[in-house]
């Protein structure tokens, strides 16, 4: 009787030990479907740059080229200039709907996430030469040194970014506003983290612990209540900069106050906003090196019974005297400090006469 329980203990444990292995090579196959499936599609491009550059770090295997042959040769394109883009009539209203006039517009139609009422007409063109990194230039420039020195358009839901891997943060961030979406939704989390679409890796929390800065907001988390994801991605790293606490809490809170009481009295804002980025070097903060700026900016374009007024602001990050009024310049001194282009798709008379105008009293209310 005893032989008999031990064959048929060992024979239960046999069986134990086939169901154990079918089970996993019916997981290592179905992991193998979803890999193929996502190294398949264009549609998933996102994600298998963050899977291949993970796996990649942690293990030096590049399953992109050792299991799918895919080329190594890239095309790094470039940020158009002002020069390139098609410039919209001074009559056009804010709802146009012409598409992929720039190659500015085709990288933010491209994105897979964002709200469609960002218009295109409010995203800066980077400096002429710029390196732009996009889903299909990736594997390519994350080999090179160039990289360090490189520009990524992000859109989020809310707002549309332009990231700077060399300084671990946007040169740019924009967004629209009108009365409607400052309206209070949801309530603020505070859910601080790294940006997963920052394909060169964004900054992290760590970086800012102890450094004695804030995680100061580009776009206002206060601006993006209006539903809950737009609050959420505010959040993210890559819409941070290191801002000095009394200048985070006080000059520039008041202009972002401000701004929102703005849509009272113009039918939509364009929003503009983030570091001077003028010297090639800056402190850090963080073991990403975090640059810490030294003059914060916005543009403004306001919409009002379809005439458009422009303003722009620079402000140092330090603790600000006076009102936001004594820091208010033309937006053709912000674009001189930044080497940005804002607002190109204006026809060119009416862009330039707006950009060298900074009338407050059209502002002050």
């Amino acid at each position: 009787m005893a032989k008999k329980k031990t064959k048929q203990a060992k024979n239960l444990s046999t069986t134990a030990k086939i169901l154990i292995f079918i089970s996993a090579v019916l997981l290592l196959a179905a992991a193998g479907l979803v890999t193929y499936k996502i190294y398949t599609n264009d549609e998933y491009s996102t994600e298998k740059n963050i899977i291949n550059n993970y796996v990649l770090d942690k293990t030096g295997i590049d399953i992109d080229k050792t299991f799918f042959g895919n080329d190594d040769n890239v095309e790094v394109t470039q940020a158009p200039s002002s020069e390139q883009q098609t410039p919209a009539s001074e009559t056009e209203t804010v709802e146009t709907e012409k598409s992929e006039k720039t190659e500015t517009k085709k990288t933010a139609s491209k994105s897979k996430s964002g709200s469609k009422e960002i218009q295109d007409l409010e995203i800066p063109a980077c400096p002429k030469g710029a390196l732009k990194i996009t889903d299909k230039n990736t594997k390519g420039v994350l080999e090179t040194p160039e990289k360090e020195d490189s520009h990524q358009i992000i859109k989020h839901n809310g707002f549309i970014l332009c990231y700077r891997e060399k300084y671990e943060q946007p040169e740019w961030v924009c967004y629209t506003l009108n009365a409607k979406k400052i309206e209070k939704n949801v309530e603020r989390n505070d859910n601080f983290r790294p940006d997963p679409l920052v394909l060169t890796g964004s900054a992290v929390l760590n970086d800012y612990k102890g450094s004695g800065y804030d995680r100061g907001h580009l776009a206002p988390s206060a601006d993006l209540t209006y539903s809950f994801e737009t609050m959420d991605e505010s959040f993210v790293l890559s819409n941070m900069s290191p801002q000095a606490g009394p200048f985070n809490r006080g000059m520039w809170k008041d202009l972002e106050h401000e701004i929102r009481t703005l849509t009272a009295h113009y039918d939509l804002l364009y929003v503009v906003t983030g570091p001077v980025l003028e010297k090639s070097e800056y402190p850090t903060v963080g073991k990403n090196e975090v640059a810490v700026p030294e003059y914060y900016y916005k543009a403004l374009l306001g919409i009002k019974n379809n005439k458009y007024y422009m303003i722009g602001f620079i402000l140092p990050n330090i603790e600000c005297k006076g009102t936001i009024w004594d820091y208010a310049v033309s937006v053709d001194e912000v674009e001189k400090r930044t080497g940005l282009d804002f607002f190109h798709l204006l026809d060119d008379t009416t862009e330039k006469a707006l950009e060298k105008d900074c009338t407050i009293s059209e502002w002050k209310y």
